[in-house]
């Protein structure tokens, strides 16, 4: 099995800003749908395997309305550096 050198969350479709050139309809960011599933994060993740060096990123809608789930998932993806021994840059 290939090693994975990246992984992604989504957290929220909701955008409160009405860009030009954003891509999302309208029906997907007005809805208030929030990545809710933190504490099954980790042992979703733990039953890869990975590069040494593994890039972390979070989107989605507009991110810092939520600040709190940012923080909730950055620290529970944090863990794998412990679990699986690689170095994590978000």
């Amino acid at each position: 099995m290939n090693k994975l050198s990246m992984i992604t969350v989504k957290i929220t479709d909701l955008c409160n800003f009405n860009c030009s050139y954003c891509f999302e309809r309208s029906e997907l960011k007005d809805r208030p749908t929030v990545f809710n599933k933190i504490d099954e994060l980790l042992p979703f993740f733990n039953k890869f395997e990975y590069e040494d060096r593994v890039k972390a990123y979070l989107f989605g809608g507009e991110l810092f309305l939520f600040p709190g789930v940012i923080e909730k998932v950055h620290k529970e993806i944090s863990k794998l550096q412990r679990n699986k021994d690689t170095k994590l840059t978000t």
